[in-house]
């Protein structure tokens, strides 16, 4: 096969007056290897900034001839006028050729003053496989960028200021706003009355919750026998004044069935006189006061959360 042969074959197929460079490689191998090559390129005019040029070749690779991806060029700043915005390779396979068609986006990001001609580089892509490595190019391609205004308009425009932001209306809005956060404070105070205040305020309603603020001081002083004593009187003293008299073991039950909220605690009310009277009447050591002290804080933070409950 001659080299008229394969020129014929190289330039079967392409439009306008685009040509595709093969080359250093022997004619032989480049017709073996190129079946078929196609460059699309749209108008050389009427261009400005912001614009998309595309490129695209379709190139048709006998087996076991393919294109070389990595040789795609990168995206990025070409030159002054032109960046790569986008490069791509697409493969249909039909019975031994691979056909790609290659993809290559330009856009223009820079506009001239006056009309100017501006030349996209040529672009080289490689095959790989089989005898040797074949470059094929796209060849330059030279196009006109125009500016976006005429000289003439240019000479006479005088620079705006820039637009203010239109305001929006907020009376509305400030308006929930406001009674939102009226809403949520009232809240918040009252859940400080009701949690803090109420119960100090109301000392006899509440004498579990001021028991429980006697043995945590005592917790704080270190346990100690003597301190055991004053925890074990401070929730006697919470029970009496919930039930309106003097409570002990024999008449708990009696005090349970009155204030049926505290049956849950039946168990624990019982173990609690139990080892108040060892205390008190028989005379019993205290052991281990560290623990008896948080039995008791125990004790008396589930009775209030008890006497709240029916507040």
């Amino acid at each position: 096969m001659g080299d008229g042969t394969v020129r014929h074959i190289l330039a079967r197929g392409l439009r306008h007056w685009t040509a595709v460079l093969v080359y250093l490689v022997p004619a032989t191998i480049a017709a073996q290897a190129i079946s078929d090559i196609r460059i699309d390129t749209p108008r050389d005019f009427g261009y400005t900034i912001g614009d998309t040029i595309r490129h695209e070749m379709y190139l048709s690779l006998s087996d076991p001839y393919r294109l070389d991806t990595t040789s795609l060029p990168e995206t990025g700043r070409l030159n002054r006028w032109l960046e790569i915005s986008h490069a791509e390779s697409n493969v249909e396979y039909r019975g031994q050729n691979a056909v790609y068609r290659i993809t290559v986006d330009y856009q223009i990001f820079n506009a001239p003053q006056q009309l100017a001609a501006v030349t996209i580089p040529q672009q080289e892509f490689l095959t790989a496989g089989g005898q040797a490595r074949i470059p094929v190019s796209i060849p330059e391609w030279t196009f006109s960028i125009g500016p976006i205004t005429n000289s003439a308009a240019r000479h006479g425009l005088q620079l705006q200021p820039d637009r203010q932001p239109q305001a929006i209306p907020v009376f509305g809005r400030r308006i929930r706003l406001m009674i939102s956060t009226l809403l949520l404070t009232g809240l918040l105070i009252y859940l400080v009355y009701r949690q803090f205040l109420l119960p100090r305020l109301n000392r006899d309603r509440y004498p579990f919750f001021h028991a429980l603020q006697e043995l945590r001081s005592l917790q704080r002083s270190g346990p100690g026998p003597e301190r055991c004593r004053l925890g074990l009187q401070a929730v006697h003293a919470a029970v009496n004044a919930t039930a309106g008299q003097v409570i002990f073991t024999g008449n708990l039950h009696e005090f349970i069935l009155a204030n049926s909220k505290y049956t849950a605690l039946s168990t624990e009310l019982s173990s609690f006189y139990a080892r108040s009277e060892d205390v008190f009447f028989n005379n019993s050591e205290v052991e281990n006061p560290d623990t008896l002290l948080r039995d008791l804080v125990a004790l008396c933070r589930h009775c209030r959360a008890l006497e709240r409950s029916a507040a």
